[in-house]
Parts: structure tokens; sequence; C-alpha cells
């Protein structure tokens, strides 16, 4: 048989260069293996605060503290409980919000209860030293392995604290407490549980808190979407007490796709992530809700568009501004499963990808993107599984767009022209995508040409985004064969000069 060829023509104007980011990483002075450095990040102007949930294999957990000085960030000391306990996770969580570090400890036991149960810790910066402020525990009763501390989150006076795995009208359903701040010390205002309980529900896997507003993630909630879907419930502020609103979930046919794994904000928007949490046989999603002082109206859904599964997309967000950041925990980098963070922004009322950001050690990255924390123009992503020196103490990288010291510094060139991936599948049988990076604005034209010469297929995608992008090529009615994909870039301002021709051999197979 012989071979068809498959043309396919790209207009994008190359004006605006992206620019380069720089990249450090930090491993901790005294390293030990499988510490889960970088657990957990939390930033604010002038610290960067990162966990080690297994510090020394044996005690309690700590925070690494490192000072933001001279354009760097210099370790300056390490937080601990003042009573350590082993195995007790403390840095599972972390939270720096109006100069209060809150570390979760999801482990921790509570006296006169064997089992655990889990503890917040409230520090506050006392001149030199990092002061124990508060430790927060559930009110009885307990059940084993709550996980109280798993999620927080704060709002002006307004502490959240969940504990997915609370028994609280089903087994191990989950359950949030809601405290208020006065006179320097949180007291317990509210216990929240799903008015429709069942088991393994996740009741708290992840949380919003604004002003009148309360979201509270279930990731493990079975619905009329799926079995273990997920789902997000909304409360709204009556006087001082939360009451329920309504539920949101995800499309139909969406079973095991764990709605609700996490979530972010900002003023106006409202970001839910799916993750793929228990089969992993899919990509992930963000979902993405106008927001309203007590309500959300559906915006957009976003995807990785690389077609890896299971990619785990979603696992983690942070927004700042119109910036998102998005973990793709089990994205694949030259064949290794190091997990990647894409990079959308709100551009023209819609969220369009603009980079996917990787570690430059892909061979030694794990779990990448486990955490991530944006201020200042630095991105910090914690990867706790991370290699290094032969052991797997895990790392923090830091990205910036200019370099943080003269040491140890690597810069990760972004594309800054036109680039084509190879499809994937390949082989491929009637369906393959393509993925592409435009170094700015432009249109796309797609021709698919036969050995003949022919053109039998023409798509046109006009005025596209900068950005990462991919099409899906069906060839279905198609024999098997050889195609040949070859992309012309043509700036718009040229007239419709041809300025870029890439090509990639693709094999139909049936």
């Amino acid at each position: 048989m012989r071979p068809f060829y498959l043309i396919i023509l790209l207009i994008i104007p190359l004006v605006v260069k992206p620019q380069a980011l720089f990249e450090k990483q930090i491993v901790p002075f005294d390293a030990m293996d499988v510490d889960y450095f970088g657990q957990d990040v939390a930033l604010n102007d002038s610290f960067l605060f990162v966990s080690s949930i297994r510090y020394q294999n044996t005690i309690e957990g700590c925070v690494y503290v490192y000072k933001y000085e001279n354009n760097d960030y210099i370790f300056d000391t390490k937080i601990f409980p003042e009573d350590p306990e082993e195995l007790a996770l403390f840095g599972t969580r972390l939270l720096f919000q109006d100069g209060l570090l809150f570390v979760g400890a999801q482990n921790k036991k509570i006296a006169g209860y064997l089992w655990p149960v889990g503890s917040l810790y409230v520090f506050e910066k006392d001149g030199i030293n990092w002061v124990q402020r508060q430790k927060i525990e559930p009110p009885p009763p307990y059940n084993t392995n709550m996980l109280f501390s798993n999620a927080i989150a704060k709002f002006d006076e307004t502490l959240v604290i969940s504990a997915f795995r609370a028994n609280a009208g089903a087994y191990e359903n989950g359950k949030v407490y809601v405290y208020q701040y006065s006179n320097e010390v949180f007291s317990l205002k509210q216990q929240i549980s799903p008015m429709d309980p069942i088991d393994y529900q996740s009741f708290g896997t992840s949380l919003v808190v604004k002003e009148n507003l309360l979201l509270v993630g279930c990731d493990g909630d079975s619905t009329a979407s799926g079995f273990q879907s997920g789902s997000v419930y909304a409360y709204i502020k009556k006087d001082s007490l939360w009451i329920y609103s309504r539920k949101y979930f995800p499309e139909q046919n969406s079973q095991f796709l764990a709605y609700g794994s996490s979530m972010t904000s900002n003023k106006d928007f409202v970001f839910i992530g799916t993750s793929d949490g228990y089969q992993y046989n899919q990509s992930g999603k963000v979902y993405i809700y106008k927001r309203t002082d007590t309500m959300m109206d559906f915006y957009q859904i976003i995807e990785s568009g690389e077609n890896y599964l299971p990619d785990r997309f979603g696992s983690k967000l942070f927004c700042s501004g119109d910036s998102l950041y998005v973990t793709a925990l089990e994205d694949t980098v030259n064949s290794l499963n190091s997990g990647a963070v894409y990079l959308f922004v709100n551009e023209n009322d819609s969220w369009i990808k603009k980079r996917k950001i990787t570690p430059s050690d892909e061979q030694n990255a794990r779990w990448f993107g486990i955490s991530l924390a944006f201020i200042n123009s630095y991105l910090v992503v914690g990867a706790n599984l991370s290699k290094n020196n032969n052991i797997f103490p895990g790392k923090v990288y830091i990205y910036s767009s200019t370099p943080l010291s003269v040491f140890d510094e690597k810069m990760i060139n972004m594309p800054n022209e036109f680039q084509v991936s190879q499809n994937f599948p390949n082989p491929f049988n009637s369906t393959t995508r393509v993925n592409y990076y435009l170094p700015t604005r432009g249109d796309i034209v797609i021709d698919v040409i036969n050995n003949l010469g022919q053109r039998i297929i023409r798509n046109q995608i006009l005025d596209q985004s900068d950005g990462d992008h991919s099409f899906d090529l069906n060839l279905d009615g198609y024999s098997s064969g050889v195609y040949f994909i070859t992309m012309f870039a043509v700036p718009q301002s040229s007239g419709g000069a041809s300025s870029f021709q890439k090509t990639i051999k693709a094999i139909l197979l049936k």
C-alpha cells in the first residue's frame, strides 16, 4: 500500500518571545531518605516555609524556614511543635495568613484516645523566634485516622479545618469544623457534616472560604454523575452560622473523577480540581466557576491537552490574580512520570494554557507539584519524593524570571519559536493527537495531503492564543499507512509569507 502524506499549515505572528525561567533547587542540608521534604509549602514577602513530615524519619516532622534576603532564599531555622510525637505527620498542611503560620499534623494523637486523630498548630513570629500560640484539637467523639487538619482555609477571623475521615453519620465520610478568632484564640463555632452521608465520602478534601460563601470538596461522593465522581457542598453565611445552600457536581458519566479533590479561588473565580483520584484511568480536569457573593455559575473546563493517562491534572491548584497554576502529578516528561505544573492565564474572558513547567532533572523528580505557592514573581513547587545523592528526601523547586543567586541556578528556556511534538499515540487507530506550541497569537490551517499530492482535508483555527495547544486528527475513513504531518508558520503581519516548517511522521495502523 502506498503511504499517504499529511501536511498541516500553521499561521502565527512572531513578535513576542516568551520569557525564560530560572530554576533553583532546595534540598535540606540534613536530608535523610524518605523525609517527604516539600510535602507542603507556604510563602509570604519575607519567608518560605517547607514542611518535612518525616523529619529524620523517627521523630515529629518539622517546618524549614528560609528567609528572603539579598535576592535569595537562605535557610533560617526549623519549627517544631512543643509536643513532638513520632509519625504525627507534623507539616501535612501549611497555611500562612494574617501573620500566622498554621501547621497541620493529621496523625497527631490526643490525650485519652489511643489512635491518631490530628491537630492543628498555630505559630507566630515573636521577634527572632517562631512561637507556638495555640494547638487546636477537634472535639469528641473521635474515630481512628480522622485526619483532622488535612485541609485548612481562612478568611478574616474565620478558620475552617477539615477531618475528611471523621465518622459523621456514615463510616469515615468526613466533617468540617469552623473556628472564630477572638482575644488571640481560635474557638470552635460550628461543626458541619454532609446532609446525605455515605461511607468514605471524603467530605472536606478541599476548602474555600469567603466572606459569605463556604465550599467543601467531597471527592469520594457518589451522585447522579457517577460512582465516586465527587461533589462540592456550598454553604452561605446567615447571621453567624453557615447554612447549606446547594451541591455542585460534574457532568454525568464521571465515575471515579474525584471532583472536589482540590480547590482555589481569586476575587472573581472558583477553581475545582478533579485529578481522577481513585482509579487513575482518565485525564484530570479543572472546572472554573464565576463567583458572586453567595453563588457560583459554571464558566469553563480546562485540561492539560496532552492526552497522558493518567496525568492527575488538577491534583493541586494555586491562583494568583489572573494566573492559575495546575499540578498534573503523574504527567510524563521525557517518558518519566515526574509530574508537571501548567500555567493558565485569564485572557479575553477565557483561561488559556500558556506553558508547561517541568523540572530540569526529571530523572530525579517525583510528585513534582505536590505543593504550590506563588508570590512576587516566584513560583515554588514541592516534589516530596524526589531523589538527591542516591536517597529520596524530597526537593523544592523555585522558578523566577531572574536568577535568585549565582550558585546552583539553572535557566529553563521556554520555547521562543513554533514547536511540534510527535503525535500520540503513534502508531494510531483512526484518532491521534498532536501537541504544538505557539510563541504568540496566530491562525492555524490544517491540510491533509495523500500520496498523490491531493488535499483531502482542510481545517482552520483562527486567531489562536499563544502557548501550548493540541488538535485531534481522525482518519477513520482512510487506509493504514504512513502520514507526514507538516506545519508551516506564517506571521499575520507578513501578509501570508511563510516563516516556519515542521514535519513529523505518523503511522495509521488498523
